[in-house]
């Protein structure tokens, strides 16, 4: 479960690293203007962050972050199309902040749930646990990011996110398949 948080929150930043030379240097924003747009984006984080865990309750966590994960390939490949186009980039970092901390709740539902079945003796250490592995998803994709700077290829950045989302859907597939595989471990009553 923690390669999934780590691969599929970490798929925003190689790209969010960079907003903001991406808004001035390559969409032509302004600097107030890309600060207008950075408030924009953190609206949309806490829109995601709010219907993602309200999806993640009533859907599953799996479901959501199948989607989500979906979602924000597709929104990071539109990225690299529209990047110089100012109309569409607006329209594409509402969506953007709103997948990319959508699927932060139900990362933690995920977590907690994995926990429960496997280790229920563990269930706080292994949220505390997943805490690290949005750090960690953070450092991934902003290395990856910074790999592609270094290239001067910030424009691609988009496309490292694009691949850490998809390889994030394999973990997920193979929790999911596990957990329908296996009856839940007992938690013993002292």
């Amino acid at each position: 479960m923690m390669s999934i948080t780590v691969l599929g929150f970490g798929s925003s930043f190689s790209a969010f690293t960079f907003i903001t030379p991406i808004l001035t240097d390559i969409t032509g924003f302004s600097i107030r203007a890309a600060s207008m747009l950075l408030v924009a984006f953190g609206a949309a984080t806490l829109a995601g962050n709010l219907i993602g865990g309200r999806w993640a309750a009533h859907w599953g966590w799996t479901a959501t972050l199948r989607w989500m994960l979906t979602g924000l390939s597709l929104t990071l490949i539109a990225l690299v199309l529209l990047m110089p186009y100012r109309i569409p980039m607006l329209a594409l970092l509402f969506v953007w902040g709103f997948l990319a901390f959508g699927m932060s709740p139900g990362f933690q539902a995920g977590m907690l749930e994995t926990a429960e079945r496997w280790t229920p003796h563990a269930v706080g250490f292994a949220s505390a646990l997943n805490i690290s592995a949005f750090n960690l998803g953070i450092a991934l994709g902003e290395t990856l990011g910074s790999a592609l700077v270094a290239q001067d290829d910030m424009a691609l950045t988009p496309w490292a996110g694009v691949g850490l989302a998809l390889i994030a859907q394999w973990p997920l597939a193979w929790l999911i398949a596990k957990s329908k595989a296996a009856p839940a471990a007992r938690t013993t009553q002292a």
